[in-house]
């Protein structure tokens, strides 16, 4: 033996097996799960691995649906030159989407960087999980950050996001990609000063989804229907007669409602036999964009006001004396 190079201590074993890349043999070696730090933070927190693997393998197989919207290309430069960025927007215009194709990219810039994402929005299980290595880069994403905030103001989660949001600051080797809602982020920002202030000073740019041009919103279409399991006699009939033209020129287009006009099984029980005319129908009632925020992101006293509203007025306008 030449030097002291050629021994490896306690120390450098450790240094070793917390490598990412030599992750997999701690992980079939569990005798070395007792010395190896990194086995053990798995232990503890697998539910984030879980979260975070499902996620990748979901967004692979949902790359074919995706779109570059002027306000992807837009988000890409923001979060690689910035490494924060917070999207908004109302139910269902593609911040989930934009978000997962940011993912996609900083994973093919970031071969090695470990994606950190909780399915419940943990966000203490998210910062027990980021590394203080500066070799490894972090990529955060927290989908719909917010949620339904309004009806349960907690402090804490506002101020947890804050802390989140400055320690990412801090460090170059991590990223943050966050999505919410328009309403309820204002709300939060309105409730919250230190939070408003984090948004402020630290430099998260925001980017709001809402511009879709033409040629996206037909090539939204377009992938939706090529995947989807809807008759062939259907898709090459909306080629033949241009029927495509009225859904991309509708005015309530909206991505979530291409998801839903390429579901053989939802116009299947929808009880109309005509396709073309079950298209018609959700693009104008918009059913499907808000029923998600109806079902779970209202209060029960809420829904029974909105049902109460609808029933006394089949017109566009209800008097003030009966909203007091």
């Amino acid at each position: 033996m030449k030097t002291e190079k050629n021994i490896f201590d306690s120390i450098d074993l450790n240094n070793f097996l917390n490598m990412p890349e030599n992750i997999d043999i701690v992980k079939n070696h569990f005798r070395l799960w007792a010395v190896s730090d990194n086995i053990m933070n798995l232990l503890f927190s697998n539910h984030i691995t879980v979260d975070s693997e499902v996620l990748i393998s979901n967004i692979k197989a949902h790359a074919a649906y995706y779109v570059e919207t002027s306000d992807y290309r837009k988000a890409l430069n923001v979060v690689m030159d910035k490494r924060m960025i917070l999207l908004k927007g109302d139910p269902g215009v593609g911040k989930t989407t934009t978000s997962e194709m940011l993912i996609l990219a900083l994973l093919d810039k970031f071969p090695s960087g470990r994606l950190l994402y909780s399915t419940t929005n943990n966000i203490d299980s998210i910062k027990d999980n980021i590394t203080n290595e500066s070799q490894t880069t972090d990529l955060i994403y927290i989908d719909d950050f917010l949620g339904d905030i309004y009806l349960e103001v907690k402090k804490e989660k506002l101020n947890a996001i804050t802390s989140l949001i400055k320690y990412v600051s801090a460090h170059e080797n991590k990223y943050l990609i966050l999505n919410t809602r328009c309403v309820v982020y204002n709300e939060a920002l309105n409730i919250n000063i230190n939070f408003h202030n984090a948004i402020s000073d630290l430099g998260i740019q925001e980017i709001e989804i809402k511009n879709l041009s033409k040629y996206a919103k037909a090539r939204i279409l377009f992938n939706h229907l090529y995947s989807s399991k809807l008759d062939k006699s259907i898709k090459e009939k909306i080629v033949k007669t241009s029927f495509y033209k009225k859904i991309v020129e509708h005015e309530n287009f909206n991505p979530r409602h291409i998801e839903q006009l390429s579901n053989s099984q939802m116009f299947e029980e929808s009880g109309i036999k005509d396709y073309f005319e079950y298209c018609i129908d959700t693009l104008n009632k918009q059913l499907f964009t808000w029923y998600e925020a109806y079902k779970n992101n209202l209060a029960e006293v809420d829904r029974v006001f909105i049902n109460v509203l609808f029933s006394l007025d089949k017109g566009s306008y209800i008097p003030e004396t009966i909203l007091e």
